[in-house]
């Protein structure tokens, strides 16, 4: 892997219940896209009742393969609550790293429908 890489970074997300929803999150490493591509990028959230969301696996684009995208379906925003996450990468040799880390907040919403 390049560059220096010693901690995952922390992203925050809010999405309201039962909504399709998708978070695109842009990846740097040292001022540099961090390219991403060839493995596998999966989205893990459990919360402290052991309810869990996914894994879900997420789509890299952009120009420099260094945005992800965690497509979220009403299925996986069903439950309001707070869950701890994180999104690790799977290198098509196998290795695996932890770059994202965070907070994932499902909202109650007022339409229910």
């Amino acid at each position: 892997m390049p560059g220096t890489f010693e901690a995952p970074a922390v992203v925050d997300l809010t999405i309201k219940r039962g909504d399709d929803a998708s978070r695109k999150i842009v990846l740097n490493l040292d001022g540099a896209p961090l390219n991403v591509s060839g493995g596998t990028m999966r989205f893990t959230a459990d919360d402290d009742a052991g309810g869990v969301i996914g894994p879900i696996v997420c789509t890299v684009g952009g120009g420099s393969n260094n945005e992800i995208t965690i497509p979220f379906t009403p299925t996986e925003t069903a439950t309001v609550g707070n869950y701890h996450y994180d999104i690790e990468h799977e290198t098509a040799g196998g290795e695996k790293y932890t770059y994202i880390e965070g907070t994932l907040e499902i909202t109650p919403d007022v339409t229910d429908v």
